[in-house]
């Protein structure tokens, strides 16, 4: 098992669209998946799953990938979400070490 903690930049966070767009990803490999966020376990192949995590911006979230493609799964929805999963990203503001 391989985990991976990703923050969601998607300006109104994960969504129905990519929400959608996260799950077809996760659905492209054998492993499961699990987003983990707080005490909650979700089904990250699930639509309905994905959305009752209620990811907002800001937010982190961690990848659980169990199984024979894992370390391409972690990867590859890693990149998803950091990428906006098609929705525009706003970048988290740094804060500034005087």
């Amino acid at each position: 098992m391989v985990s991976g903690k990703v923050t969601v930049l998607n300006q109104v966070g994960i969504h129905l669209r990519p929400a959608e767009r996260f799950c077809t990803k996760a659905l492209e490999f054998s492993s499961k998946i699990t987003i983990c966020k707080g005490t909650g376990r979700y089904n990250a192949k699930s639509v309905i799953s994905v959305l009752s995590a209620c990811v907002k911006y800001g937010e982190e979230m961690i990848l659980e990938c169990d199984g024979k493609d894992e370390e391409q799964a972690l990867k590859a929805l890693e990149t998803a979400v950091m990428g906006g999963l098609g929705e525009q990203i706003i970048p988290l503001e740094q804060e500034k070490v005087m």
